[in-house]
């Protein structure tokens, strides 16, 4: 499974996680902003190692350091025109209703998503929550990055299709992690696997 980071505008209260503190909710998720940081992966077994690169990323990626069972590797986020991200060595700042990929590769090919065995690992990462009011959501998700329905694509307004893994939701009022196995030809049925702070 590939890995996907975001910070996305929930203020029509779709995704429901949030524990009621009396917050009034944002009118808008614009300057929302979350870091990522320390981002680790321990795996089962891997893929092929790829060779450092200490050049420089191209156009429509960013250099993003992560550890890969204790060791420093150099990845790259994939993203849009219309992404606000920025990186600095292991952490990424993300504006609001924006998405990156991460991937081994600067390519666009599915066979280039970073997708580590992660099933009897772990995941481990650092997040500053502060700039994420109530209704604008911090998201680390895990999907098939192999789905011809799951690439990186300007996804607006749907839901993807495709088994995926909500690792993080969060804001300053509210997490959650939950899966979405995909059956009956539709990938957003309710998850029988929500852990998260709820009433």
């Amino acid at each position: 499974m590939g890995f996907v980071l975001s910070s996305w505008d929930n203020t029509n209260g779709a995704e429901s996680f949030e524990l009621d503190q009396g917050q009034n909710r944002a009118d808008t998720c614009d300057d929302a902003t979350n870091i990522i940081s320390r981002f680790s992966v321990k795996q089962y077994g891997s893929r092929q190692e790829m060779s450092e690169d200490t050049s420089d990323a191209e156009e429509g990626f960013l250099k993003y350091s992560i550890t890969v069972n204790g060791a420093e590797k150099s990845k790259f986020l994939s993203v849009e025109p219309w992404t606000n991200a920025s990186t600095n060595a292991n952490s990424l700042e993300l504006g609001g209703n924006s998405s990156v990929f991460l991937r081994d590769e600067e390519s666009m090919s599915a066979s280039d998503a970073y997708t580590p065995l992660v099933r009897g690992g772990s995941i481990m990462y650092d997040v500053n929550l502060s700039m994420q009011e109530s209704g604008c959501v911090a998201g680390v998700y895990l999907l098939d990055a192999n789905d011809s329905n799951c690439g990186q694509v300007d996804q607006n307004g749907s839901i993807p299709q495709c088994k995926s893994i909500d690792a993080m939701q969060a804001n300053l009022f509210g997490f959650e992690s939950k899966a979405h196995p995909c059956s009956n030809g539709t990938c957003d049925a309710m998850s029988q696997c929500i852990v998260g702070m709820q009433k």
